[in-house]
């Protein structure tokens, strides 16, 4: 079964009537646990619709989106003064971003961004349209790393696993993460540089027509 395959089926799932969720909740037992987290999935797909990551992050996103949807049914009271749609939205969409930014971190040396770029990421309004158009930019080069070189990078910057962590993992010594770490860094400044090398030849020839 593909992505499109799990987005859909989940997105087909119906929300509870209120009487029947005001039941669920008054009787919170394992079964109506699952229940609860099974009729609120909808909400992680279309977080995930909205947010729209780069391809090769969106399932990690649903799985950070589910795990959070989860860990909200198993926090939630319903004396909250909040309905729990708004309440889980927020947290699914905070969980999606908490991954996407890891993501960014490893990218981010690589790209040598400035850090105020990435200061509005932290912010609870979320990221405004440039900042998604920089964030994609980033996951979209990391995607384009070899498996290993990949790997090794999320491990190391989204993971925050050790060196040794990594090498353990990857079955390698760990003098060999750190050749594939610095031959990723690399890869990534050559790629971000050669598309700016694109787009200002591109706006050269615009110019010069």
């Amino acid at each position: 079964m593909t992505l499109s395959d799990i987005l859909g089926a989940i997105s087909r799932v119906r929300f509870l009537a209120p009487d029947d969720e005001d039941s669920l909740w008054r009787r919170f037992t394992p079964e109506n646990r699952a229940r609860l987290i099974l009729a609120y999935q909808p909400l992680v797909v279309s977080a995930l619709r909205r947010l729209s990551p780069p391809e090769a992050f969106e399932e990690d996103c649903l799985s950070e989106g589910l795990l959070a949807l989860i860990r909200s049914v198993d926090k939630f009271k319903p004396g909250m003064g909040v309905a729990f749609s708004v309440y889980a939205r927020l947290r699914i969409k905070g969980a999606m971003l908490d991954y996407l930014r890891r993501a960014a971190r490893g990218a981010a040396v690589a790209e040598e961004f400035d850090a105020a770029d990435f200061i509005a990421l932290a912010e609870p309004r979320g990221m405004s349209e440039i900042e998604q158009e920089k964030l994609a930019k980033v996951l979209e080069t990391i995607a384009e790393l070899s498996p290993k070189e990949r790997a090794v990078v999320e491990m190391i910057y989204i993971e925050d696993k050790t060196r040794e962590d990594v090498a353990a993992a990857l079955d390698v010594s760990t003098s060999r993460i750190s050749q594939i770490h610095t031959a990723a860094l690399k890869r990534l400044r050559g790629k971000v540089f050669a598309k700016r090398r694109r787009r200002l030849s591109l706006f050269t020839d615009t110019a010069q027509r």
